[in-house]
């Protein structure tokens, strides 16, 4: 007889609304056993190699190319399918140092939108006070930028989520600029980011050398050291505008998160 489900458990439904008699699934014969028969077939099916297959391409599409290496998602899918954790071995042979070291930035997978808005926030480590209860309607500002940049959670319509290709989410570079510039210049609602996290940020570094910091705060010191140098350049022709009072440091910030190289994982 049906039960009655607690929020976030697994309910099974008795007939009618379960299909019953024998079924036939990859050649593998599995006879009428309710929950059980359900069960047996997801068991088999994780270990099923084009589950492998299938699992690999999608984690190195995701978290490294969109264009991947077949020997790499080969790698992957061995390891997939190795005996015991084999979720963290598959995840150990992902992120190898040498995954990255053969691929240029625009190699790899160009950053989504929500991906970009958390890295930025985690790096930066600005006043989310205004955020808190009872001002939650702040969050607008965060959503609004979101889904100008195409990712508002929640608003994809159909079933299998929001596009991994590359393709989908180039013409919105425009609303990431934005926002680079609105975070680094504390215009979103309910988002600060104060002179003194500055000061932490960049300590004694002198205005020659922001846009290296900048990248050191922002991406680890990975930038090229090409856009490094275009960036300083542009930092210094802006600190020579006359009448400019701005801060220096949250253009550096800005001018960094908005390189192209940034928009691609690293």
């Amino acid at each position: 007889s049906q039960s009655v489900a607690q929020f976030g458990e697994f309910l099974f439904l008795d007939p009618p609304s379960h299909a019953t008699g024998d079924k036939t699934v990859y050649g593998v014969l599995y006879h009428n056993g309710g929950v059980t028969e359900g069960q047996d077939l997801l068991d088999d099916l994780a270990l099923y190699e084009r589950t492998a297959e299938h699992m690999a391409l999608r984690m190195v599409r995701w978290f490294i190319s969109e264009n991947p290496d077949p020997a790499l998602v080969n790698k992957v899918k061995t390891a997939f399918m190795s005996p015991g954790d084999n979720i963290k071995a598959a995840v150990q042979a992902l992120f190898e140092e040498s995954t990255y070291a053969s691929l240029s930035p625009e190699e790899r997978t160009y950053r989504r939108p929500l991906n970009l808005t958390v890295s930025m926030l985690r790096a930066l480590d600005p006043d989310l006070t205004g955020l808190q209860p009872p001002n939650f309607t702040d969050f607008d500002g965060l959503l609004d930028s979101l889904e100008l940049m195409g990712q508002r959670p929640g608003y994809w319509p159909a079933p299998d989520g929001y596009p991994y290709e590359d393709a989908a989410w180039l013409p919105g570079i425009q609303p990431r600029i934005q926002f680079f510039d609105d975070l680094c210049h504390t215009n979103l609602p309910g988002v600060e980011l104060p002179s003194t996290r500055l000061d932490t940020l960049f300590g004694a570094t002198p205005p020659t050398r922001y846009a290296g910091r900048a990248s050191q705060i922002l991406t680890g010191g990975t930038l090229p050291p090409l856009h490094v140098r275009r960036i300083q350049n542009a930092l210094n022709a802006i600190a020579a505008v006359p009448g400019y009072s701005d801060d220096l440091r949250r253009d550096a910030l800005a001018l960094t998160a908005s390189a192209p190289t940034h928009q691609y994982l690293y």
